[in-house]
């Protein structure tokens, strides 16, 4: 027994000791290991407060910034929360048409994506990404992932897992009707 409660205040002296070393060290910042680059003095993706880089769209390339809000929500049809938030990003889109909303589908033939989307009854603007270039270069941890960015170009919000309408007009708040 007293082994057993000699051991238990030495994993807590441990535990201690190893919180109060990240406390007074900290943690590096996400952005020290996936910062994709720099243009000009600005930091782009995939930070809050960073550039969004330019995403391939068809036969051409949408830059930021673009004088309006968009939304940039990467996918793949195997993902099931992404086949869950598909209709809220649709239903999105429709009350407010003056967002970009841009569905970056990841890692699939364009055709597979298409018939998916097809089936479902789904009609947004879909991004190809078939080798995840885009992926890489946003540095998204997982899907879904959703980028907010403002009308400056500037990421004001990531959000990892499924969204919503309603948590995507709360985010846009400052540049929706």
């Amino acid at each position: 027994m007293r082994a057993a409660a000699a051991l238990a205040d030495l994993r807590g002296r441990s535990a201690a000791a190893a919180a109060a070393l990240v406390i007074s060290a900290g943690l590096p910042q996400r952005s020290d290991y996936t910062q994709v680059g720099i243009i000009g003095n600005l930091p782009i993706a995939p930070e809050v407060g960073a550039l969004a880089p330019p995403i391939p769209l068809n036969s051409s390339t949408l830059s930021f910034p673009t004088g309006k809000p968009a939304i940039i929500n990467f996918w793949a049809t195997w993902c099931a929360p992404c086949e869950a938030e598909m209709p809220e990003l649709q239903a999105f889109q429709a009350a407010h048409p003056d967002v970009q909303v841009i569905a970056v589908n990841v890692g699939e033939q364009r055709a597979v994506a298409a018939d998916w989307l097809t089936a479902r009854g789904l009609d947004l603007t879909v991004a190809f990404d078939p080798n995840a270039d885009t992926f890489r270069l946003y540095a998204v941890r997982g899907l879904p992932t959703t980028f907010v960015v403002a009308p400056d170009g500037f990421i004001r919000h990531i959000a990892f897992g499924g969204v919503t309408q309603s948590a995507l007009e709360a985010q846009l708040t400052d540049w929706i009707d």
